[in-house]
């Protein structure tokens, strides 16, 4: 990795709390350490009033570290856009973002708890490319107007044709200054070194009963029990100021005159929606953004070739949609497009796990990998791997294209840490192919699916090496009743312990599975003598 994090030490700082104002002293939490950081590192301490986290060194005005990350689309050192035909800024980063890296779903969710009639205005500080800018006028045709002075943005509006002013935003509305229905800033305020100051000046541009949107990463996410696709995003070294707590998200409101608002947290990420009328707030994670985000991908999808990085990005995302909600006919033609396109960009054929498994690891840089591959190839041989279970019944080759899925994903993150970065998504498309991988090994090698199952289950992994909650649950699901359909029922009683004590209850298919792993445990456990056991 670019850096190294050592979470030991016991410093103190002095110092104002950006987000809650408290002035006083901060215990160091942890300090990335690395060839491209200052001397002492970067330090991230935390407030001890609201347990935000602060990164001193960039309050102080130090560089940001020499290698820009491509999960962080804003860098000052790309180059600015002088051709709008051309990508632009750093290709690399531009083609990251666009083929993988880019929360339209985190967007649209957003979006998609607005009424769309009560907005004419809308504004984004902090675009980007302008996705959210792209949905609501495409999907909403409200008055869209972007502000972001980076490179990305200037080749956003070059290839969406969007308003995006490339100038710093005034903290005062000029005068006569029309204002705005929705204000948007989505992963923008962790950015600013005066977070209360930019708060104000989007809280003075909003029109009566409008409302003011954002995200931002959660300081709850900063620990050393965190995985690093989660930790390393979160923390961007040398990119974000100030993480902020719940509660210092929340202080932060009442500081700038918001009356009414409303924080919501998730493990990574804290959204937030204020305005003058608690009646009239948005949801902030509205399911409707599923809905809208499907049907944004399905209007735009064809206004670009497969073969564009924009045109890719879109598609696959549509695929991962479809291996999500099971909608795999829909998707087929969508599917085609994209194998055409990989083939003749990279000379990958996505139906040949073989030859993927087979060739050695690229050289561990973003740029080494991307001359090989796609940055969402971990994705689309997922895809693969469900079209060769579910339509063509080939559980052999699909368990090969989800080892396959696996093993690039695990290459492609390998390569973002290279320069300090990592995303989650593609670990989350890892970790679900192992899944799928072992519900196939379940029908012709049921001693390796038993193995893997441990595995994962195990207590004593690192952070790293720990399957997401609801992926445990979900494997254990499918080992358990492959195991118990495939005619291998005395292995599946013999993990019927393990199970019963992973499954919830929750669901009704998962209840079932947990039902049946209990019923076993208890017989066993009355054959042995032991009176069995009450369901736990």
């Amino acid at each position: 990795m670019a850096f190294e994090l050592n979470w030991d030490g016991h410093a103190t700082l002095s110092a104002s709390c950006p987000a809650c104002g408290h002035a006083g002293s901060m215990d160091r939490v942890v300090t990335a350490i690395g060839p491209a950081l200052p001397p002492d590192g970067f330090p991230v301490h935390a407030c001890a009033a609201c347990g935000s986290l602060v990164c001193p060194t960039l309050l102080d005005g130090q560089p940001a570290p020499s290698a820009p990350s491509p999960a962080e689309m804003t860098p000052s050192d790309l180059a600015p856009v002088e051709d709008a035909a051309v990508l632009g800024c750093d290709e690399l980063a531009v083609a990251f973002y666009l083929e993988q890296g880019a929360g339209l779903l985190s967007m649209a969710g957003q979006l998609g708890g607005v009424e769309p009639r009560r907005v004419r205005r809308f504004l984004d500080v902090g675009c980007g490319f302008g996705f959210s800018l792209d949905i609501a006028r495409t999907m909403f045709g409200w008055e869209v107007q972007g502000v972001d002075p980076g490179p990305l943005a200037r080749t956003g509006a070059a290839t969406l044709g969007l308003p995006i002013s490339h100038k710093l935003l005034p903290p005062v509305p000029a005068a006569g200054e029309e204002p705005f229905d929705l204000v948007f800033a989505s992963e923008v305020i962790e950015h600013v070194c005066d977070p209360q100051e930019l708060a104000a000046s989007l809280r003075a541009r909003l029109a009566p009963g409008g409302a003011f949107l954002l995200s931002t990463p959660n300081a709850a996410a900063v620990s050393r029990h965190t995985s690093l696709a989660v930790l390393v995003p979160a923390l961007s070294i040398g990119h974000h100021v100030t993480l902020f707590s719940r509660a210092g998200l929340e202080s932060l409101l009442r500081r700038v005159g918001f009356t009414a608002f409303s924080v919501v947290e998730t493990p990574a990420t804290l959204f937030a929606v204020a305005g003058p009328d608690a009646a009239a707030l948005p949801d902030p994670l509205q399911p409707r953004g599923h809905a809208l985000y499907d049907a944004y991908l399905a209007r735009r999808a064809g206004d670009f070739a497969a073969s564009h990085p924009l045109g890719l990005g879109l598609r696959q995302r549509i695929l991962r949609r479809a291996t999500q909600t099971g909608a795999i006919a829909a998707a087929l033609p969508v599917g085609r497009e994209v194998a055409d396109a990989v083939c003749a960009g990279w000379g990958i054929d996505l139906a040949n796990p073989d030859a993927i498994l087979a060739d050695p690891p690229p050289d561990a840089t973003p740029d080494a990998y991307h001359d090989t591959a796609p940055f969402c190839l971990p994705g689309l041989l997922l895809w693969q791997g469900i079209l060769a279970w579910r339509r063509e019944d080939d559980p052999a080759r699909a368990g090969r294209l989800f080892e396959a899925a696996a093993l690039v994903a695990d290459r492609a993150r390998a390569a973002l840490r290279r320069i300090g970065a990592d995303d989650g998504d593609t670990a989350r498309v890892g970790w679900e192919a192992r899944v799928y991988a072992a519900q196939m090994l379940t029908r012709r090698w049921p001693e390796e699916a038993e193995r893997r199952l441990h595995a994962a289950l195990a207590t004593d992994a690192p952070p790293e090496a720990v399957m997401p909650t609801d992926l445990r649950v979900e494997l254990a699901l499918r080992v358990f009743a492959g195991l118990a359909e495939s005619g291998h029922e005395a292995m599946a009683r013999r993990l019927a312990p393990l199970v019963a004590a992973t499954l919830p209850g929750d669901t009704p298919r998962v209840a079932r599975a947990r039902d049946l792993a209990c019923r076993w445990r208890d017989e066993a456990a009355s054959r042995r003598g032991t009176g069995g056991g009450t369901q736990p």
